[in-house]
């Protein structure tokens, strides 16, 4: 058997990034809205409204780290809406 995508080793770092991104949410819009942060080992580190300015400075100051950048909107999460074609049979 095999594994049909690699999985990042780090993979559980990150998800514990995300997860503190969405506990600190609703602080986060008080302070950081429209700006794009950066979370690592589950705290804040960084901000910025450049997020290629906040990118050079994480890659300067966390080498190797996970670090989580999100960019801080009213919702938590985005909502995806895939639109597809209906497949109708007897065509």
């Amino acid at each position: 058997s095999f594994v049909p995508f690699p999985i990042d080793p780090r993979r559980a770092e990150m998800s514990r990034n995300a997860d503190a991104f969405t506990a600190m949410h609703s602080t986060l819009v008080k302070e950081h809205l429209g700006k794009t942060v950066a979370i690592c080992d589950g705290r804040l580190v960084d901000s910025d409204r450049d997020p290629v300015a906040l990118l050079h400075r994480i890659r300067q100051e966390y080498p190797n780290q996970v670090v989580l950048r999100r960019k801080v909107e009213l919702l938590p999460e985005r909502e995806l809406r895939i639109r597809h074609p209906r497949i109708e049979t007897g065509l």
